[in-house]
């Protein structure tokens, strides 16, 4: 879909309408979006319904979902991180309608001057929100990594063998202790 005029949309009549879309838009047409994930393979599916709420403004209720490929801040290996996000964004036409309005809802600005959505750019912003901003694997033992490297909390003890003895090994971080408690930290 993208690149082609029907990416843009008339919120605004849309919403008078009670109007809604289902969007399949491949992850490779979103290019910030890319930046972030491992792969562009697969899509998002995106479910938008459009309409006026009592006070008359114009509401874009959604939901996304996509199966997408980070990169794990644990081991450093890819994980699979499954997106199903909800959201409402209150659609308005001016900088000065969003800042009344921005205190009591998600909104969101239309950036052209024909009054137009463009969807997949839409699209792509509220699925960069909905990532974690630290992907992990559910559990360390969906990591590659044991337990206490890499983030994962301090290990100053390790099983050696299978004798069932643990060998010490010093904790990275305490000649940093040792400067604060001498008092000469900044």
């Amino acid at each position: 879909m993208s690149g082609r005029s029907s990416d843009q949309v008339d919120p605004f009549r849309l919403a008078s309408q009670g109007r809604g879309l289902t969007l399949h838009l491949p992850l490779s047409a979103l290019p910030r979006l890319g930046e972030v994930l491992l792969s562009t393979q697969g899509e998002v599916v995106a479910r938008l319904d459009f309409r006026r709420d009592e006070a008359g403004h114009c509401v874009l209720d959604g939901n996304l979902a996509a199966r997408v490929s980070l990169r794990c801040q644990r081991c450093l290996e890819s994980m699979m991180h499954e997106v199903s996000h909800d959201f409402t964004t209150i659609i308005v036409a001016t900088d000065a309608e969003a800042a009344r309005l921005q205190q009591d809802y998600d909104v969101h600005v239309i950036e052209n001057e024909d009054g137009r959505l463009d969807l997949p750019a839409f699209i792509e912003d509220e699925l960069l929100l909905s990532l974690p901003i630290v992907p992990l694997h559910e559990g360390e033992a969906a990591c590659g990594t044991p337990a206490g490297a890499v983030g994962g909390g301090p290990a100053v003890e390790v099983a050696a063998g299978d004798s069932g003895s643990a060998v010490k090994r010093p904790n990275p971080f305490a000649a940093l202790a040792a400067l604060k408690k001498d008092g000469n930290t900044h």
